[in-house]
């Protein structure tokens, strides 16, 4: 038989279609497992709650929304961190996001604000027929 071109390029458009919406479906997926994660962290901290698991399953592509997941400990960066500091990290994470966040990043705004004026008023003052040093 004769091969149709008319096909060929349509099963190419097609097949490259299907590779771009799985690459979507993938993306919004770990997209929606992270704001799970967060909304949980989140949740848990403003309730007082001292544990707080989230489901971070296999990552091999084959998840799917609904799927079982393994549960682990949101607060730990890894499974070898020591138990005896989990109190005291978890109050400072929770201490940090309650209270001290927005304050030292609005200080901080307005600090690099500050310098930014600095840069500015140095430069203007730089082409200044007067000599403003002492």
């Amino acid at each position: 038989g004769e091969v149709n071109t008319m096909d060929m390029q349509y099963l190419v458009s097609l097949s490259r279609q299907l590779k771009r919406a799985q690459e979507n479906v993938t993306t919004a997926q770990l997209r929606w497992d992270h704001l799970m994660d967060h909304s949980r962290l989140f949740s848990a901290l403003m309730d007082n709650d001292g544990i707080i698991t989230t489901g971070s399953g296999s990552n091999d592509g084959g998840s799917t929304v609904g799927s079982p997941r393994n549960d682990t400990n949101l607060l730990s960066s890894s499974s070898s961190s020591p138990k005896c500091c989990h109190k005291v990290r978890y109050a400072l994470q929770r201490l940090w996001i309650r209270y001290l966040r927005y304050p030292t990043y609005r200080a901080m705004a307005l600090f690099t604000a500050t310098l930014s004026i600095f840069v500015l008023l140095s430069e203007v003052t730089l082409a200044a027929p007067i000599n403003l040093s002492p």
